[in-house]
C-alpha cells in the first residue's frame, strides 16, 4: 500500500516544484537583486554622511581618528535602532529605481560564457536549419572559431534540445527572445533527471518517505543545482541524466533472477544509453569504462562465491553491453568521430592530470573549474558532507556487512555497480573540479539505498521509540537540502554577460564587416561568436591551442611594430608559421625565437635575417605566412583584461627552451619529474611553471594565475 505510484507521484511533484522554484529565482530576479543592492547602498551612504556631519559638529575639538571612531559607533547604533525605517526607505528607493529602469537592464542573460557558444549554434539552427553546413566524423565546422581558417569541433545535440525547449516555452510568449527561451533548457533537464531518480526509487521499491528525502537531496546536490540553474545553457545536466539512466537500467538487471527477456531488454537499454552519451558530452568514455569495471567485478565476485552459472551469465552480458555500446556510438558518431572523441578525451585528461610537462604555456591552470579540489570539497559538491558520509558508509556496509541493510540478495552486486561509477569520477574530480558533477549520481544513489534500508529496518521493528526517532531524524534531514538551496540562491549567480557586453556585441555585429576577426583574450570569445557573430582566434573551447601564446604576446608587446607583426601573422595564417619551421627541423623554441625576432624587424630587413636559417624559396614562403593580408581585424580590449594581467604575463613570457628542459626531465631525472607531476595543483608545480615564464607576480607562489 505504501509503495503505490500515487505516493511517488506526489513526492515527485513536490520536489519538482521546490527544485524548479529555487533554480529559477536567482537569475530571473538578478535585476531586482542589483536594484535592492543599489537602493541599500544609497540609503547607507546618505545615512553615514549625515551621522558624520553630526559628529563633526558635536566634537570639533576631537582628532580625525577619534571622530571617525565615534562616527562608526553612532552609525551602528542608528542602524540597530532604526532598522525598520531604513528597510522601508530601501524598499521605496528600490521601487523608484525599478520604475525608472530602462528595458535593457531588465533583460535576463545566460549564466557563464559557454552558454553563448551553444546560443550561437542554436541561432545557426534557426537561420540555416543546421549548426553547420559541414558535419563529418562526429565533428562540425565552425567558421567563427580559430580564425582565419575556422575549426572542426565536437558535434553534440545540445543546441537541438535547446531549440525544442525554446519553441515549447515560446508558445506561451511569442515575443520571448531566443536568449531568454533557451535559458529554460536547464530547468527541463533538471526535471527530467529528477523523474529518472524517482523511477530508480520506485524500481528499488523504496518507502515513499526516504524516497522523497533522497530525491530532494538529489535535486539540491550543490554541483547539480548550480549547473542546472535557469540560464545555465550548457551540457552539465547530461552528466547526471545519462549515468543515472545507465545505473537505473543495470539495477533493473540485478533485480531480476536468472536469465530472462526483461534482463536482456534492460541490459540493451543500458548499452543504448551509453552509446548515445557521446552525442551530448565529449568526455563520455568514463561511462562505458565504469560499466566494464562493474561487469568484471561481478564476474569475479561470482567466481569467488563459486557461482559459475552467474559468472558465465554476466560474462555474456559484458559482451552484449560492449557490442551494443560500440555499435550505437558508431551509428551516431561514426567510426572517425568515435576515434576522435576517445583521442580528445584522453589528451584532455592528460592535460588535467599534468602527466607531462607542457611545451606550450598551459592555459588550463588559469581556469578555476579545471583545478584540483580536496576530498572535503568533493564531498560538499557531490551532495554535502553529511549525505556523502552516509553514502560512503552505506557502500562500505553493502560490500562488507550486507546483512545489516536487509535481505536483498543483490545488495553486494548493487554496491559493486554504484562503486564502479564512483571510482573513475572521483579520480577525475581530483584532477579538475568540473568533473565533480559526475559524483552526484553515485553519491545520491548510495545515500538513497542506505537510508531506505535503515528506515525500513527501524520502522518495521518492535521498538516504537526507534521508529519515532527514525522518522523524526529523517524529517529533520529535509532541512539540509532546503537550506542548501536557499543559501545557494542568496549568492549572486555567475552572470558575466550584461547590458554593457550586449551593447558592445551589437556594435560588433552592426558596425564591422561580416568577415572581421576579433583579437582578444579567451574569456569573451563565446560572447563574440555567439552574440557579436564575428570570428575569433581564441575562446573557452580552444584553451589548449598555441594561439593563446601569440595573443598574450600582443598584450605584452614592447613596441607597436611587434604587436602589429604578431596580429598580422596570426590573423592571416594562424600558427602555420611555427608549423612551417618545425617541419624543417627547427626545434619549437628555435621556431618561436625566429618568429619573434623577424616580426620585430622592419619589413625590408626580414629577408636578410632569414638568410642563415632558410633557403631562398623557404624564406619567401615563410614571409608570406607572417606578412600576409588578413581580413579586417580588430583588437578588443576591456577593463578586466587591463587590470588582471597575470594570465597574459604567464603566457607571453613563456621560455620555450626551459620548457623543453623540464620536459626532458622525464628522461634525465624521472624520479624528480614524477614528484613534480604529482603536485599538479600544489605551489611547487605552479612555481615551476611561473619560473619558466620568468617568475611571475609576487602572489604566484600562493595560487595559480587566474584571469
Amino acid at each position: 500500500m505504501q509503495n503505490k505510484p500515487i505516493f511517488y507521484l506526489v513526492a515527485g511533484l513536490i520536489v519538482l516544484a521546490i527544485g524548479t522554484y529555487f533554480r529559477y529565482i536567482p537569475v530571473s530576479h538578478l535585476a531586482d537583486y542589483r536594484l535592492n543592492g543599489l537602493a541599500r547602498q544609497f540609503v547607507l551612504e546618505k545615512l553615514g554622511a549625515e551621522v558624520e556631519r553630526q559628529v563633526n559638529l558635536a566634537y570639533p575639538g576631537k582628532t580625525a581618528a577619534e571622530r571617525a571612531m565615534i562616527t562608526k559607533q553612532r552609525f551602528l547604533e542608528v542602524l540597530k535602532k532604526n532598522r525598520r525605517e531604513i528597510k522601508s526607505t530601501e524598499r521605496k528607493n528600490a521601487a523608484m529605481l525599478r520604475a525608472s529602469m530602462p528595458p535593457e537592464l531588465k533583460t535576463v542573460h545566460l549564466i557563464e560564457a559557454d552558454a553563448y557558444y551553444y546560443l550561437g549554434l542554436t541561432k545557426n539552427l534557426i537561420d540555416t536549419g543546421a549548426v553547420s553546413p559541414k558535419i563529418k566524423n562526429g565533428l562540425y565546422y565552425n567558421p567563427l572559431m580559430m580564425a582565419p581558417y575556422g575549426n572542426y569541433y565536437f558535434f553534440d545535440l545540445h543546441p537541438y534540445i535547446g531549440l525544442m525547449v525554446y519553441k515549447l516555452v515560446s508558445l506561451f510568449d511569442r515575443s520571448m527572445p531566443l536568449e531568454q527561451g533557451v535559458g529554460y533548457t536547464s530547468l527541463f533537464l533538471a526535471a527530467l533527471a529528477c523523474c529518472i531518480f524517482l523511477l530508480f526509487c520506485y524500481g528499488e521499491k523504496m518507502h515513499p518517505f526516504p524516497a522523497f528525502v533522497s530525491l530532494l537531496s538529489f535535486a539540491a546536490a550543490p554541483m547539480f543545482f548550480q549547473r542546472s540553474l535557469y540560464g545555465w545553457y550548457d551540457t552539465d545536466p547530461y552528466n547526471v541524466i545519462f549515468p543515472l539512466l545507465i545505473i537505473f537500467c543495470l539495477l533493473a538487471v540485478l533485480n531480476r533472477t536468472g536469465p530472462s527477456k526483461q534482463k536482456i531488454i534492460f541490459l540493451a537499454a543500458a548499452a543504448l544509453v551509453t552509446g548515445l552519451y557521446p552525442m551530448f558530452w565529449s568526455g563520455w568514455i568514463y561511462a562505458p569504462i565504469s560499466g566494464l569495471i562493474f561487469f568484471v567485478s561481478i564476474i569475479l565476485y561470482s567466481g569467488i562465491r563459486r557461482d559459475i552459472p552467474s559468472a558465465k551469465e554476466y560474462g555474456a552480458y559484458l559482451g552484449v553491453y560492449c557490442a551494443i555500446t560500440v555499435i550505437t556510438a558508431v551509428i551516431f558518431r561514426g567510426s572517425g568521430g568515435l576515434i576522435f572523441s576517445l583521442k580528445d578525451t584522453f589528451e584532455r585528461m592528460a592535460v588535467f592530470k599534468m602527466s607531462d610537462f607542457p611545451l606550450w604555456p598551459d592555459s588550463y591552470i588559469m581556469v578555476s573549474e579545471l583545478k584540483k579540489i580536496s576530498l572535503a570539497k568533493m564531498a560538499v559538491l557531490a551532495g554535502g558532507r553529511v549525505l556523502s558520509a552516509v553514502a560512503l558508509t552505506g557502500l562500505a556496509v553493502m560490500l562488507m556487512k550486507p546483512h545489516i541493510l536487509g535481505r536483498d540478495r543483490a545488495i553486494v552486486p548493487k554496491g559493486l555497480l554504484v562503486a564502479s561509477f564512483f571510482v573513475i569520477p572521483c579520480a577525475m574530480a581530483m584532477s579538475a573540479e568540473r568533473f565533480a558533477i559526475l559524483l552526484v549520481v553515485p553519491t545520491t544513489v548510495l545515500f538513497a539505498m542506505t537510508v531506505n534500508s535503515l528506515y525500513i529496518r527501524a520502522t518495521t521493528g518492535p521498538s516504537i521509540i526507534l521508529k519515532a526517532l527514525t522518522q523524526a531524524g529523517l524529517s529533520a534531514f529535509i532541512l539540509i537540502p532546503l537550506s542548501a538551496m536557499f543559501i545557494m540562491d542568496t549568492q549572486t549567480p555567475p552572470v558575466i554577460y550584461n547590458e554593457t557586453w550586449d551593447k558592445i556585441m551589437s556594435y560588433l555585429r552592426d558596425k564591422t564587416p561580416s568577415s572581421s576577426i576579433v583579437n582578444t583574450w579567451w574569456s569573451p570569445g563565446h560572447f563574440i561568436t555567439g552574440m557579436g557573430r564575428r570570428r575569433v582566434l581564441y575562446d573557452g573551447a580552444t584553451l589548449e591551442k598555441p594561439v593563446g601564446y601569440w595573443i598574450s604576446r600582443v598584450f605584452m608587446a614592447q613596441s607597436e611594430r611587434e604587436a602589429l607583426g604578431i596580429l598580422r601573422m596570426i590573423d592571416s595564417s594562424g600558427n602555420k608559421a611555427v608549423d612551417f619551421l618545425t617541419n624543417r627541423n627547427f626545434s619549437l623554441s628555435k621556431a618561436i625565437e625566429t618568429i619573434n625576432t623577424v616580426i620585430s624587424l622592419p619589413t625590408d630587413k626580414r629577408g636578410a635575417a632569414l638568410q642563415p636559417l632558410l633557403n631562398a624559396d623557404d624564406a619567401v614562403k615563410f614571409l608570406v605566412l607572417i606578412d600576409g593580408a588578413p581580413d579586417p581585424a580588430y583588437l578588443f580590449l576591456y577593463t578586466d583584461l587591463a587590470e588582471q594581467t597575470a594570465g597574459s604575463e604567464f603566457m607571453a613570457y613563456w621560455d620555450f627552451k626551459r620548457a623543453d628542459e623540464f620536459k626532458n626531465l622525464k628522461t634525465t631525472n624521472p624520479g624528480y619529474a614524477k614528484k613534480i607531476l604529482k603536485e599538479k595543483a600544489g605551489n611547487n608545480y605552479v612555481r615551476i611553471l611561473w619560473g619558466i615564464s620568468g617568475g611571475g607576480p609576487l602572489y604566484a607562489e600562493k595560487a595559480s594565475p587566474e584571469v
